[in-house]
């Protein structure tokens, strides 16, 4: 049995398994791995790999998947997830990309050892519950501590050091400085991080799109009973959200859907949409550093891959 170690930022997780605040994987294009917390013995057949002082066993991600708390999801070139948690909160999970997820333990008070995403690498569009299980929450990068009481957001961790934050619907607050106050990031609006320079722009057309064509998952029909419950279940979040923050929007996308002008809704539908209109009054473009940089990075865990030898 092969052991591996990593010196990399992860947070201390909680034991806490509560069924609100497990995902499962929805959608899966291409290949990714789940590091899950391991608990009890390994066997010999484990593939394993250590984080300083905790060990993790190495799974295959596939649908269906639940991701406990403390999992480390890494997707790679050309992986992608979309993962959904029982109240309909999810996330689409890009190439490249690297992040752990954890969760408030529930004996603690409400504004207590929220529930934090810590995105080591990679980008990540999510869309959380306002008064939901994780509204409160933080995602961290490198540079930035965001926190997010229930929205539509896109947040983006380069390689080169660069953070992007930005907000397809409602608004985040972002601490990017402990010397300055937090900043409000509102819908439209782009957060660039990186060293002591912090940008706040629109979002532009250029960014739109690469947004919406990496968190987009070809994945094929869910067939599953209870996949498909929690794909509805993103629906209604999706739709409850718009409704929340721009009420006049619901009413046209409802409109159009019972006029026969669109087919079928989806969390996807709705969350293209939603970026449609924004491509509306946005910008073309200005000159920031691309995409490419992000998912022409070397992958950090290839050298700690256990080998062949040992599957």
């Amino acid at each position: 049995m092969r052991i591996v170690s990593i010196s990399l930022l992860f947070l201390a997780t909680g034991t806490v398994w509560a069924k609100d605040h497990v995902a499962r994987i929805v959608k899966l294009e291409a290949a990714a791995e789940i590091f899950v917390p391991i608990s009890g013995k390994a066997t010999p057949q484990d593939r394993l790999v250590k984080y300083l002082d905790r060990t993790f066993r190495i799974a295959n991600a596939e649908k269906g998947m639940k991701l406990g708390n403390g999992s480390v999801v890494n997707t790679g070139p050309s992986g992608k997830l979309k993962i959904v948690f029982n109240n309909g909160d999810h996330f689409y999970i890009s190439p490249n990309t690297q992040y752990v997820l954890n969760w408030k333990q529930e004996y603690l008070k409400e504004d207590e050892d929220p529930s934090t995403m810590t995105l080591l690498r990679g980008a990540v569009r999510g869309l959380v519950e306002k008064g939901g299980p994780r509204s409160g929450m933080k995602v961290i990068t490198k540079t930035t501590t965001m926190g997010v009481r229930g929205t539509d957001f896109h947040v983006a961790q380069f390689g080169s050091g660069l953070t992007q934050i930005s907000v397809i619907r409602g608004s985040i607050t972002v601490t990017a400085d402990r010397a300055v106050a937090p900043l409000v990031v509102e819908s439209g609006k782009t957060l660039l991080k990186k060293q002591e320079n912090v940008e706040l722009s629109a979002l532009t057309k250029t960014e739109l799109r690469e947004i919406t064509q990496t968190t987009a998952v070809a994945s094929g029909p869910v067939r599953d009973p209870e996949l498909k419950e929690l794909e509805e279940k993103s629906l209604a979040a999706t739709l409850t959200d718009l409704k929340t923050y721009e009420p006049a929007a619901y009413e046209e996308l409802i409109a159009d859907q019972k006029a026969g002008k669109i087919g079928q809704l989806s969390a996807e539908t709705v969350a293209l949409t939603t970026v449609k209109k924004l491509e509306q009054t946005a910008p073309e473009s200005k000159k920031k550093p691309g995409w490419a940089e992000l998912l022409q990075d070397e992958d950090p865990y290839e050298k700690y891959r256990p080998k062949t030898d040992n599957p």
